[in-house]
């Protein structure tokens, strides 16, 4: 007996072998890299800027849009349309003459881009798709590499960009919690009560693996074929978005980094990112014992800890900082990292985070007494 499938996590294949019964089966993972798409990430305010930017991400190219609504699509059709570009909507509440046309149109190459829901794509093959652009988040990252891999499929480069706002997650939670009526009809005929509610936690945690990874500081390309347990992988790929944005840093932000290397280093045994950061910035209220009276104790005490994770993360992704592969994911420095923390190595390219929002007295004097 053979089973495939071709965008499995490590979760849904152990689920296929023990619904299928396999005894110690031989399992085969490979070839989720498509290293000729270039995944980039940008952040947005909103719909409107959205809209601004949505004409220039499509330019003279064959692009697919996607978007979690049927009016979200129909807008970026309208939108691509007023900007003199051949675009279409497809979306599930259309006419089936009216969905057939367009996808028979876009098939043809008479139409140069469709925006569209999920409901598009299954039996898309055209080899010439230049450009992926994700207008909404997607529902999780098992959608999105499905969706962005019917890009270059002729081998040429090929970019996917994900537009992201945290606005964004409302509606995805909605779309979660608040099925449509039909799907839920069907739904109730086929599953029970608990198995619906198994269902929709599982949504939900895959929802807030895609957010992770629309928020990411480390290597895109990474942290998908990791996400699938692709044995390939390797960090920076050097052809994402995050990979682009690597530079070199400045004397204050190299001092922030030798501090948070610092931190990791000093820690009496490996500790987790959120005990890492809470030590760092001095968040000491259910903080073990043995990370109360460091040198590094508060040391970040100015820096909001979210910025300091970002940092953390932008670490790992330079190879400053190792992460366990058990399901505590401890901080290790290495050798790289000491390195730099020694100030032997002084040259050092990663992701800068945002600029530092320095917290005021009051602020920490707050957060000292929590």
């Amino acid at each position: 007996m053979a089973a495939f499938t071709a965008t499995a996590t490590p979760e849904v294949r152990a689920d296929i072998v023990q619904l299928l019964g396999l005894a110690t089966p031989r399992v085969i993972v490979a070839g989720f890299d498509r290293p000729n798409i270039h995944p980039a990430v940008r952040p947005v305010s909103g719909e409107v800027e959205k809209q601004r930017l949505l004409p220039g991400l499509v330019r003279d190219r064959r692009a697919l849009v996607y978007a979690a609504t049927r009016a979200r699509a129909e807008t970026a059709g309208a939108v691509l349309q007023g900007a003199g570009i051949d675009a279409a909507a497809y979306h599930g509440g259309m006419a089936d003459a009216a969905r057939t046309r367009v996808q028979d149109r876009f098939a043809s190459g008479a139409v140069q881009v469709v925006c569209a829901t999920n409901a598009f794509g299954m039996g898309i093959d055209r080899p010439d798709i230049d450009a992926v652009i994700h207008a909404d988040l997607p529902g999780s990252i098992e959608a999105y590499y499905q969706e962005i891999g019917r890009a270059g499929r002729d081998g040429r480069p090929a970019t996917a960009t994900l537009l992201w706002t945290f606005a964004d997650v409302r509606t995805r939670e909605f779309l979660i919690d608040h099925a449509r009526e039909d799907d839920m009809r069907r739904a109730r005929a086929a599953i029970d009560r608990e198995e619906r509610e198994r269902r929709k936690t599982l949504e939900h945690t895959k929802l807030r693996r895609m957010i992770a990874y629309a928020e990411s500081a480390s290597c895109l390309r990474a942290t998908i074929l990791r996400y699938f347990g692709d044995p390939a992988v390797r960090e920076p790929c050097g052809a994402c978005g995050t990979c682009d944005r690597r530079e070199p840093l400045g004397e204050a932000d190299r001092l922030l980094l030798r501090k948070i290397l610092s931190g990791v280093a000093r820690a009496p045994r490996p500790y987790g990112r959120r005990r890492i950061v809470a030590m760092l910035v001095g968040q000491t209220d259910g903080l073990p014992d043995d990370l109360m009276r460091l040198s590094t104790t508060g040391l970040l005490g100015a820096y909001e800890p979210r910025l300091i994770e970002r940092w953390i993360e932008s670490a790992c992704a330079a190879g400053l900082i190792a992460v366990s592969a058990d399901r505590y994911r401890t901080l290790t420095l290495t050798a790289f990292g000491r390195a730099v923390m020694a100030g032997r190595i002084e040259d050092v390219q990663m992701l800068v985070p945002a600029a530092a929002r320095r917290l005021s007295v009051g602020q920490r004097r707050r957060r000292r007494q929590r």
